[in-house]
């Protein structure tokens, strides 16, 4: 099962003033109880669709967040305040500072991108978060934060400030997340990945059926459609219809096969199979003398 962290960069010195009785009903029974935080409303955003959450915020860079809907409508105020009060014994301490995060050799580290559905792009520029175009999708720089469970990932999107802070130019930061991604690569048959998939154990594995169905995503299983833009992949795929099947992974077909049935079955895996936020594009790709284009 895919996962998020709850842990939102806050930015400095943000102040944000409950608008709802709900929360302010919240934080009067944490001040009664002598919780050392408070709550906040957040809006989580992923890929064109928006989730409302609460920031448990007690003065730091890095806050975790809930997302449960009982606790922000339903619960008993006394019952929504134990939960909030569990919820901040298991995530008090973040994965990691801020300033450990702003380190530029770590920074550098853990640098990715991203892609998303061209929804996108509207809410990155509304954001001042660090993206480019990539034909119909978007790609956004991203900062990765190893969790403990390696199904799960944490981060933050890049904003344009932050390159500033680092001195790092936007040209520099796609150049060394690009290579990162190299790393974390995994193009392998789809016999294998459903292998993993029935047993429930991840492999480490990257042996492909030139005349078959494979897969592309990344070690993480999570966010790694972005492989087609590394060079490594890009060479393998000559001869080949990439579709985009989610943000996570692409599934790789030989051009034998009709590219109107390919489109076929990339429209009914978005419409049917997908969350919202998981549709990357209902456009196959290939690769085109060289060049990334759609089909």
């Amino acid at each position: 099962m895919r996962s998020s962290c709850n842990y939102q960069v806050a930015p400095q010195g943000a102040e944000r003033s409950s608008k709802m009785n709900r929360v302010e009903k919240l934080n009067e029974e944490l001040k009664r109880r002598g919780a050392e935080f408070t709550v906040r409303e957040h809006e989580k955003w992923v890929n064109g669709v928006y989730y409302k959450g609460l920031m448990l915020w007690s003065n730091k860079n890095i806050n975790p967040i809930i997302y449960d809907a009982d606790i922000l409508t339903d619960a008993e105020i006394d019952t929504a305040v134990d939960k909030l009060i569990r919820f901040h014994e298991m995530t008090a301490e973040p994965p990691i500072e801020y300033e450990e995060m702003m380190d530029p050799d770590w920074f550098r580290e853990h640098l990715t991108i991203r892609l998303y559905s061209s929804r996108a792009k509207e809410h990155f520029t509304k954001e001042e978060v660090v993206y480019r175009d990539c034909l119909d999708m978007a790609m956004a720089l991203y900062v990765f934060i190893p969790c403990s469970d390696e199904y799960s990932e944490c981060g933050a999107a890049v904003h344009y400030d932050v390159l500033e802070e680092l001195e790092l130019t936007e040209q520099e930061a796609f150049e060394i997340a690009k290579k990162n991604i190299e790393k974390e690569v995994v193009y392998s048959s789809m016999e294998l990945m459903m292998g993993e998939l029935l047993t429930g154990e991840k492999m480490e594995f990257n042996e492909v059926d030139e005349e078959g169905i494979n897969v592309l995503t990344n070690t993480k299983r999570m966010y790694g459609a972005v492989g087609i833009l590394t060079e490594s992949i890009q060479k393998k795929l000559e001869g080949k219809w990439i579709i985009p099947s989610s943000v996570h992974e692409c599934i790789i077909l030989p051009n034998t096969i009709p590219l109107e049935t390919c489109e076929t079955i990339l429209k009914e895996v978005n419409d049917t199979q997908l969350q919202t936020e998981e549709v990357l594009s209902y456009s196959v790709y290939c690769m085109r003398d060289g060049k990334f284009t759609r089909a």
